[in-house]
C-alpha cells in the first residue's frame, strides 16, 4: 500500500538517500526525529506503558462498539479488512479499511474507530510524522482528511472520480492520489483536479524526493512516474502486476504477482530481486530497522524477510496461543526496529523490537461463522466456537472448541446450555451435552443447512434434496418430504407447526402429523433461506433477491417495493414471542445489510452495524432481547436490547 510517511527533507537533501546503505538514516516512513542510525529506543507502547514486546497473555483486545450500539464480539478488536497502516513518531498507529473504518491505536492492543459517519470502503492511508494530520482515500472518490485544527477525521468528494487506492502527501499542501480505471488527483492546496494517468487500474503511489517525484504502480506491470506532483505522469511496463511500492533510504522497491520484487537501480532500471521462497502475491513492502531488513506482505499470510545474512526468507511467527494464521496481509509498515501489518478480517500482527518474530494483536477465529444460539456458533471447516463466562476482567471470550469433523458447520440450536445440536455438510450432526461434543449418526448422507426443536426428544434437521431428518432423543430417522428440492431452513411455533423452506419457493409445513407443501403462486420460484415467526398469524419468509413473504397462516403477502434486490436477505429472527411478544425482528443478509423488520407493513429499516461482511445467520437472546448477528470473516456482532 501507500508510503505512507512524509519524507525526510534534511536528510534528502544531504543526499543520503542514495548513498546510505540499509538501515541506516531516515526514510520515507520514519518521522523526523528518529537517529540517524535508526535505534530507537522503545518504539511503540504497549498497552501497560512499557516498551513494546511480547504481548501479555492476558492482553486481548477489547471488542470496538459503533454509535449504534453494535459491538464486535469476534474477531478483536474489529473484524473488517484493513488496506492500510501508518506507525507516526510517538508510536501511535493508524490503520484503515473496509466499511469507512479508520483505528487508531495507543498500542497494538488498545484500538480506538475514528468517528467518520461513512460507510464506503478505504484502501489508502498518509499520516504525518506528527500524527496530526492524515488522509484517507477510498471508493467512489472518497476523501477524509484530518487535521491538527480538526482533529477529527472530515469527508471531502472528489467529483467525478472512481474508487481511489493510495494517496501521498508532499508535506507542501500537495496531495497525489491515484485509483481504479487509471485515474489520478492532484491537490494544489486549495482545490481537486484530476487527470487520466493510465487506462489501466493504479493500486499505490509514493513519493520518492520531497521535492518532485512520485512513482505510481498498477495492473500489467505499469509504473508511472511524475515530477509535479501527479499533474502529468510518464509510464513504463516492468514485469508483472504491481501492488505496492516504498521508498527511503534503503532504496526504491515495488512488490506485486508472483512474489516479485524490484528495486530500482542507478539510470531508472528496475532490477529483480530473487527470492525463491514464495509465488504469493504481495501487498506491501517496507524497509528499515537497526539491522538491514527488507519486509514484504501478502495474501495468505505471507510475511517474507530479508537481510545480508540469510538472504530471502519467511519470517518467523513467535511461539505463542494465538498464532499469526494465514489471513491476506495488505499492508506493513514500521519505526525503527518495530514493524507491524494489517490485513483480512482486522488481521493485525506486529514484530516487537524485542524480538525477532511475529505476534498476532487482534484476537479470535476469521473462518466464515454461518449459525449461532446462545453462546454457542458453528461454520466453516467444522469451526465450533463457545462463549466463555465471564474472566477476571470482565470479557466473554470466544474460544474454538476441537470437534469430530472438518465439514463446514451451517446451522446450531439447543433446548438448553446441556443440549446443543450443529448440523452441516455430509450429513454431519454434532451434539453438545454440556461438556463435550460428539458425533451423531443421521444416515443421511446430505448437506444439512437447518436445525430447530422443541425440546431434547424433538428435533429436526432439513437439508439437500429435500431431506428432513428428525431425532427423538435417542436415533435420528428421515421424513418423506414429496419434495427434492434444497432446504435450508426450519422453524416452528411448536410441535404441531413447523416451517421449512428452500429453493424454488418451497415451503413445507408440519402439523404434528405429517409435512405438506404450501408452496403457491404468490410466493412463485424464489430461492427461500429462512423462516421465524411471532405468532402462527405471523410467519416471515425471507430469500436471495431482497425476497420477503408474510403469512396469516391462510394466504401470503410479498414485499413488492422498489428497494435493491441486489441483496439476498439469508436469516430473520426475533425474541421469543411468550417472553417478549413486543420485541423488534431482524432481518440480515449479504453485504453487510442488517435491518429491523416491520412485519405489518413489510418495511426493512436499515440499521448500521458498520461492516463489509455478509452476514449468515441470526439469534435473539429470549429473556434479554441480546441480539447475536454472524457471518464471513469470523463476524460475530452483538447489540444489547
Amino acid at each position: 500500500m501507500s508510503c505512507h510517511a512524509l519524507l525526510c527533507v534534511a536528510l534528502l537533501q544531504a543526499g543520503c538517500h542514495w548513498i546510505l546503505p540499509l538501515g541506516q538514516g531516515q526514510d520515507s516512513r520514519l518521522p523526523d526525529g528518529a537517529p540517524a542510525d535508526n535505534t530507537v529506543d522503545a518504539g511503540p507502547l504497549s498497552e501497560t506503558g512499557t516498551p513494546d514486546g511480547a504481548p501479555d497473555a492476558e492482553e486481548i483486545p477489547a471488542g470496538l462498539c459503533n454509535e449504534h450500539g453494535w459491538c464486535w464480539e469476534n474477531p478483536r478488536p474489529q473484524g473488517n479488512d484493513l488496506m492500510d497502516v501508518h506507525v507516526d513518531k510517538t508510536g501511535v498507529i493508524f490503520a484503515v479499511g473496509r466499511a469507512g473504518t479508520i483505528l487508531r491505536c495507543e498500542s497494538p492492543g488498545k484500538c480506538d474507530r475514528e468517528k467518520t459517519g461513512l460507510s464506503n470502503d478505504l484502501y489508502g492511508l498518509w499520516v504525518s510524522q506528527q500524527g496530526t494530520d492524515g488522509i484517507a482515500v477510498g471508493d467512489n472518490g472518497q476523501v477524509l482528511r484530518l487535521t491538527s485544527k480538526t482533529s477529527t477525521w472530515q469527508a471531502e468528494i472528489v467529483p467525478y472520480l472512481p474508487s481511489l487506492r493510495a494517496v501521498w502527501d508532499n508535506g507542501d499542501d500537495t496531495v497525489a492520489a491515484v485509483g481504479q480505471s487509471g485515474v489520478s488527483a492532484h491537490y494544489d492546496g486549495a482545490t481537486w483536479s484530476t487527470s487520466s494517468a493510465a487506462i489501466l487500474n493504479l493500486h499505490d503511489v509514493c513519493g520518492v524526493d520531497a521535492s518532485s517525484e512520485l512513482i505510481a504502480v498498477g495492473d500489467n506491470g505499469l509504473v508511472l512516474s511524475s515530477n509535479d506532483g501527479g499533474l502529468m505522469w510518464s509510464s513504463t511496463s516492468v514485469g508483472t502486476q504491481w501492488w505496492t511500492v516504498w521508498s527511503g533510504a534503503a532504496g526504491t522497491f515495488i512488490a506485486g504477482a508472483n512474489g516479485e520484487i524490484r528495486q530500482r537501480a542507478a539510470g531508472g532500471t528496475w532490477a529483480k530481486l530473487e527470492q525463491m521462497v514464495t509465488n504469493s502475491v504481495l501487498r506491501g513492502i517496507w524497509a528499515g530497522g537497526t539491522s538491514p531488513q527488507i519486509f514484504a506482505v501478502g495474501e495468505k499470510g505471507t510475511i517474507l524477510r530479508h537481510d545480508e545474512k540469510n538472504g530471502w526468507q519467511n519470517d518467523t511467527p513467535c511461539p505463542a496461543t494465538n498464532p499469526p494464521g494465514n489471513d491476506d496481509l495488505m499492508a506493513i509498515s514500521g519505526f525503527g526496529n518495530f514493524v507491524i501489518a494489517v490485513g483480512r478480517s482486522g488481521t493485525i500482527l506486529t514484530r516487537p523490537s524485542t524480538a525477532d518474530c511475529w505476534f498476532r494483536r487482534s484476537y479470535g477465529a476469521t473462518a466464515a461463522v454461518y449459525g449461532v444460539w446462545g453462546d454457542v456458533a458453528v461454520g466453516q471447516g467444522g469451526l465450533v466456537l463457545q462463549r466463555m463466562p465471564p474472566d477476571s476482567l470482565g470479557r466473554r471470550l470466544w474460544r474454538p472448541k476441537k470437534t469430530s469433523t472438518n465439514d463446514d458447520l451451517h446451522a446450531v440450536w439447543g433446548s438448553g446450555p446441556t443440549d446443543v445440536f450443529g448440523v452441516g455438510d455430509n450429513g454431519t450432526v454434532l451434539h453438545f451435552n454440556g461438556l463435550t461434543w460428539t458425533q451423531q449418526q443421521t444416515g443421511a448422507p446430505v448437506n444439512l443447512r437447518g436445525v430447530w426443536g422443541t425440546g431434547p426428544k424433538d428435533v429436526f434437521a432439513v437439508g439437500d434434496k429435500g431431506t428432513i431428518v428428525h431425532y427423538d432423543g435417542i436415533k435420528w430417522a428421515t421424513i418423506g418430504t414429496g419434495t427434492s428440492v434444497d432446504l435450508y431452513a426450519v422453524w416452528g411455533m411448536n410441535a404441531k407447526d413447523v416451517y421449512a423452506v428452500g429453493d424454488n419457493g418451497t415451503v413445507l409445513h408440519y402439523d404434528g402429523v405429517g409435512w405438506a407443501n404450501w408452496s403457491n403462486s404468490v410466493i412463485g420460484a424464489s430461492n427461500l433461506r429462512g423462516v421465524w415467526g411471532r405468532s402462527p398469524t405471523e410467519v416471515c419468509v425471507v430469500g436471495l433477491a431482497r425476497t420477503l413473504f408474510r403469512s396469516d397462516g391462510a394466504t401470503w403477502v410479498q414485499d413488492t417495493s422498489s428497494a435493491d434486490q441486489d441483496t439476498d436477505l439469508l436469516a430473520v429472527a426475533g425474541p421469543n414471542p411468550s417472553a417478549s411478544p413486543g420485541g423488534p425482528i431482524y432481518v440480515a443478509g449479504s453485504q453487510g445489510a442488517l435491518f429491523e423488520l416491520n412485519p405489518q407493513s413489510l418495511t426493512l429499516s436499515p440499521l448500521t452495524p458498520d461492516t463489509q461482511h455478509g452476514f449468515e445467520g441470526l439469534w435473539v437472546d429470549p429473556s434479554t432481547g441480546e441480539v447475536l448477528a454472524v457471518g464471513q470473516g469470523g463476524m460475530i456482532l452483538r447489540k444489547s436490547k
